[in-house]
């Protein structure tokens, strides 16, 4: 057996999250079975995280995606194949790219100095006119304009802030309340299977319980005019609680654990861990696989207008 650290994607879809949970149908739970069925864990360890180190770099919330996910165990990597193997035990909506070997105390979550998420929203999100939308009316444009008056309230987030307005359960006094972002910033639009989406890209040390959601919530809340921008500074400067909405769980994706000490402190004796050697296969399950699901769903489901139309506005 070695220390690894592998490097998944799957689409949440009908999972109650990363994280192993009695009784709730699990991320980690299929990838278990898909390694032990691979031979990478021996039946007598199955179910025994602790006998074998496994550790996630991320939970993942609930119906949410990654591209990105690390999990570091200690492996069987003999015979050969052991991807290959893996892969073929996955389910539909999964792809294990590969693995590095890593430091016998090597720890996913803890070594993770930043992690990189992706939320997908559909343009009309940003369309004033998108409540009681009239076929008629010309196409909304998200433009330029709009995409820097985007960029300045999600750089509003960025810094030090203490968050506990934008998660649950947490009081303003709680240390963890305190959160770094690096950056936080939206693309220009793009467009899968006919709907046009943009990405906002955050880039933080670690979030909580559904935070990203909720600065995206809130960032459309400034945009569509339910909230001021000096209303969102307040619930980011205030200990006092505002109620901050969610947006739905839906455009969120993990892209991305960074180990930039832990690469920089092990370059000599270890190779670096990073996507990088899988951004081809990364590139594709995003094309193939994330950003159809997000299609089809919005299509379906008119996730997104179903939640504006809660907007206090």
């Amino acid at each position: 057996k070695r220390k690894v650290a592998i490097f998944l994607a799957y689409v949440g879809k009908g999972y109650q999250g990363m994280q192993r949970n009695p009784g709730a149908v699990t991320i980690e739970d299929e990838l278990e079975k898909a390694i032990v069925a691979a031979g990478g864990i021996s039946d007598l360890n199955a179910g025994d995280f602790a006998k074998v180190q496994w550790m996630r770099a991320a939970r993942t919330d609930k119906g949410v995606s990654a591209v990105g996910q690390c999990v570091s165990l200690r492996m069987v990597i003999d015979p050969p194949g052991v991807i290959d193997r893996v892969n073929a035990a996955l389910p539909e909506g999964f792809e294990f790219f590969g693995y590095e070997r890593v430091t016998g105390g090597f720890n996913a979550k803890t070594m993770c100095d930043r992690r990189r998420y992706e939320y997908v929203v559909p343009v009309k999100a940003f369309d004033p006119r998108a409540k009681n939308s009239d076929d008629a009316s010309p196409p909304f444009e998200f433009d330029e304009t709009m995409r820097q008056r985007v960029n300045k309230i999600l750089g509003n987030y960025v810094g030090t802030h203490n968050f506990h307005n934008f998660t649950v359960r947490v009081s303003p006094d709680e240390p963890s309340a305190m959160r770094y972002i690096i950056s936080f910033d939206c693309s220009a639009p793009f467009v899968v299977d006919g709907v046009a989406f943009v990405r906002c890209v955050v880039v933080g040390q670690s979030f909580m319980l559904h935070q990203i959601r909720k600065l995206i919530g809130m960032m459309l809340g400034v945009i569509r005019g339910a909230w001021s921008e000096e209303d969102q500074l307040f619930a980011l400067n205030t200990k006092e609680s505002v109620n901050v909405p969610m947006a739905p769980e839906l455009g969120l994706f993990l892209c991305e654990c960074i180990y930039h000490a832990y690469n920089v402190r092990y370059a000599s004796t270890h190779p670096p861990l990073s996507l990088e050697n899988h951004r081809d296969k990364v590139e594709t399950f995003k094309r193939v696989h994330i950003y159809p699901h997000m299609a089809r769903t919005e299509t379906e489901e008119q996730t997104m207008e179903n939640w504006i139309r809660m907007l206090p506005v």
